[in-house]
């Protein structure tokens, strides 16, 4: 089983997490999150600790591999793709402003972004000089038949 993650705030982190082959649905190595993004107040400054979400990246694929449904009518028209989905751990530990970065198909980007909105509220905010901070992840979540 390889795993794979990224998690993109300031510079990009290569993390790991669960793609199951026999899976149709994973999340996956992402080619396009190597470029630079920054916190979500517009620094560009890391954070002492990252946000985490609760089993950490296993825990985040675990969710998605859990809650993600391939959309009956992408399914029938054999629609297949990369979903990069990116969104801010806010200080409460909620998920805010969701937005599909790498769109593949109308079901397939709406159904990535229902799966990252179901995070809301369960991740731990990263922390800077002893205050939680916002910052913004990157997701991709592969849809394969």
């Amino acid at each position: 089983m390889n795993r794979y993650f990224y998690l993109t705030s300031a510079l990009v982190f290569l993390l790991s997490s669960c793609h199951d082959k026999d899976s149709n649905v994973s999340s996956e190595k992402c080619n396009i999150c190597k470029e630079v993004t920054f916190g979500a107040d517009g620094s560009q400054t890391l954070p002492d600790t990252f946000a985490k979400y609760p089993n950490g990246n296993e825990g985040v694929a675990s969710h998605i591999q859990s809650n993600i449904s391939y959309p009956e009518g992408a399914k029938t028209q054999q629609i297949e793709g990369r979903v990069v989905v990116s969104f801010i751990v806010d200080i409460d530990g909620g998920v805010k402003d969701i937005k599909v970065e790498k769109a593949v198909h109308e079901e397939l980007d709406n159904e990535a972004v229902r799966v990252v909105r179901l995070m809301d509220k369960q991740w731990t905010p990263a922390y800077k000089d002893g205050q939680p901070v916002r910052l913004r992840y990157v997701q991709p979540i592969k849809f394969g038949l």
